[in-house]
């Protein structure tokens, strides 16, 4: 398993994402609102992909919670090349940039050079953000996903 793409969405906006860079690069999906990552053989794994919604200004308590998973740190430091951190937000792109810093923080210093980011719009329970991501939302994410595994 070359890509691998996990996340967790509560309003499915992130969810969105995550199917839409899966179908790209023809990889795995897993939603950790479902299972926690230590069911997931991360050893062959050469770029992840890590989405979340933002609540209560960060990511989903299970996103945050891989930032203390020996296993998950082991992986990326020796053998994932990649991070891609993708995260939709209800009211303005500054709280998935504040809600990702905090992820980065809680990680390494030698992995944060290792990830690159992609935000956009995503809804509220159908009262903000209707039909988000946009189609065009959609097809960037993709493409972000596509250059950063080429």
């Amino acid at each position: 398993m070359k890509n691998l793409v996990i996340f967790c969405s509560v309003t499915g906006s992130t969810r969105k994402l995550a199917e839409a860079i899966s179908d790209e690069l023809d990889c795995a999906i897993y939603d950790l609102r479902a299972n926690m990552i230590a069911g997931v053989d991360l050893k062959e794994v050469e770029s992840i992909f890590i989405g979340s919604g933002v609540y209560g200004g960060l990511l989903h308590k299970r996103v945050m919670a891989l930032t203390k998973e020996d296993e998950f740190i082991k992986a990326l430091k020796n053998n994932i090349r990649s991070i891609g951190i993708f995260s939709t937000y209800a009211f303005g792109p500054d709280s998935s940039e504040s809600a990702v810093k905090k992820f980065e923080e809680a990680l390494p210093s030698e992995i944060q050079n290792k990830i690159e980011k992609y935000f956009c719009r995503g809804g509220l329970f159908g009262l903000f953000g209707r039909k988000r991501p946009l189609p065009e939302d959609v097809r960037a994410c993709e493409k972000w996903a596509r250059k950063m595994t080429d």
